[in-house]
């Protein structure tokens, strides 16, 4: 039974995958206190799809969408960093619409 479940959650993971967008790259840099994160997307016929940036130590959230692009596409968020942030953190990055999400993680260094 247990064998069955698998593959049949396996199946339903991949038909997902397979159906939704995904994030083809990501990267984020920092410049004058200044964060720009380039967000390339698949968009694979998906409508309403948001991007979105997660810092939660420094209180970060930057978003932009919904995109109705039936292309791949590109996007940069920008926002404005916090004065005491001044380390290394951990930016998730999540593609979403009504179907489903993407999360891909990026090191930011900052200082």
């Amino acid at each position: 039974m247990k064998g069955f479940v698998w593959v049949l959650g396996f199946l339903l993971a991949s038909t997902l995958v397979a159906a939704f967008a995904g994030i083809d790259r990501a990267s984020v840099d920092v410049a004058d206190r200044t964060m720009y994160a380039h967000v390339s997307v698949d968009a694979n016929d998906q409508e309403d799809l948001t991007v979105t940036l997660f810092i939660p130590e420094l209180g970060l959230r930057l978003r932009q969408g919904p995109f109705e692009d039936d292309d791949d596409f590109a996007t940069t968020l920008e926002g404005e960093l916090p004065w005491y942030a001044d380390d290394v953190y951990l930016a998730r990055i999540v593609v979403r619409n009504d179907h489903g999400k993407k999360v891909l993680y990026r090191p930011v260094v900052i200082g």
